[in-house]
């Protein structure tokens, strides 16, 4: 009974989860996973490049459906400011998108070296049954990787894949007492 209990309170935080995602009818992406790169920093004749690709199976593998991602790329500075963005509505399965930004693009140019981090969020997923009914899934499932290169030689100077989860809903058992 207890059990019973426990998944019927989880099943009710997983529609309240999705319900909003549902009522939605706008045509703007709502993203609902989002990563974040850690603080570096770039100078000047350097471009920092935010990479992801989209980890869905390709079409003709097994266990593949036609998934193809929204995502956004995002710069920020170290002051948690926007420094440039870009939405791509069609990421297919096992391709890569990127954002650039040249520290010339960056504010504060007398500054030598200048804080940034990168940020990539994820719309649902909705991949169709035989019924024709839309299913929504969690989120697309990217790999994000930020590099620093040299703009002269093109030689790659910093890469990092390690991400931190941001604005992610966490869903927690309820315990209920008898």
């Amino acid at each position: 009974m207890k059990s019973l209990s426990v998944c019927r309170c989880a099943l009710i935080g997983l529609v309240s989860l999705s319900a909003p995602l549902m009522a939605q009818t706008t045509t703007t992406p709502t993203f609902v996973q989002a990563v974040s790169t850690g603080i570096v920093s770039f100078s000047l004749n350097q471009t920092a490049q935010l990479n992801v690709v989209n980890l869905n199976p390709v079409a003709g593998t097994p266990a593949a459906t036609a998934t193809i991602c929204t995502v956004e790329l995002q710069f920020f500075d170290g002051s948690n400011s926007l420094l440039k963005q870009v939405v791509i509505t069609n990421v297919p399965p096992g391709t890569a998108a990127s954002l650039s930004l040249k520290r010339e693009e960056a504010p504060n140019l007398s500054v030598p070296r200048f804080a940034i981090r990168g940020v990539v969020r994820t719309s649902p997923v909705s991949a169709t049954t035989g019924t024709n009914t839309p299913v929504v899934f969690a989120g697309c499932p990217v790999k994000t990787t930020m590099e620093i290169y040299n703009d002269d030689n093109g030689n790659t100077q910093l890469v990092t894949s390690d991400v931190t989860p941001i604005n992610t809903p966490v869903l927690l058992p309820m315990v209920v007492e008898k």
